[in-house]
């Protein structure tokens, strides 16, 4: 029965954005009890998310990037709270990794995720097993040095230039 129904835009809203922009765009996410999640934004370390309800509704947040960067199991925090008739906001501390953000928002049992736009070469140095880029052009620049060092020495120890190879 029913489902969550998410809106095209994925740009997350700010708090820049006056009440009539809020109208025009319309709601995030619209869940079957009537709950409607209107605006989101992801902020200092926590997401703070517009609820609309008829009635006295459980929010839940879980954040999705929870231990992400963790090798093995990692418990998800959750965070429980109620939003009374009319609405409110409800938030929970989140994890950033790569530049971007992620949560799932839980209303009677259905589910929607909220999330930023990752940075997807923040922290990719192609050069990195070399030492970053100073080290890979510092290990080539030793090792051009060291091989003109030993064809000049090749030559100076030879009496009339290299006769046999």
């Amino acid at each position: 029965m029913g489902g969550v129904a998410a809106a095209d835009d994925t740009t997350n809203s700010t708090a820049n954005e006056t009440s009539d922009q809020l109208e025009e765009s319309g709601p995030i996410a619209q869940f079957s009890s009537g709950a409607v999640i209107e605006d989101y934004e992801f902020r200092d370390g926590y997401v703070w998310i517009d609820v609309q309800a008829d009635r006295r509704t459980s929010v839940e947040i879980a954040d999705s990037l929870a231990g992400i960067d963790q090798e093995g199991a990692t418990e998800i925090p959750v965070e429980t709270d109620t939003v009374r008739p009319g609405g409110g906001t409800v938030n929970a501390p989140v994890t950033e990794y790569n530049g971007g953000n992620s949560v799932t928002v839980t209303i009677d049992g259905q589910s929607v995720r909220l999330s930023t736009e990752m940075d997807e070469h923040q922290g990719e140095n192609p050069f990195n097993y070399f030492g970053g880029t100073n080290g890979l052009f510092s290990g080539i620049g030793i090792t051009v040095s060291l091989a003109l060092g030993a064809a000049g020495f090749v030559l100076w120890r030879e009496d009339n230039g290299v006769t046999k190879a």
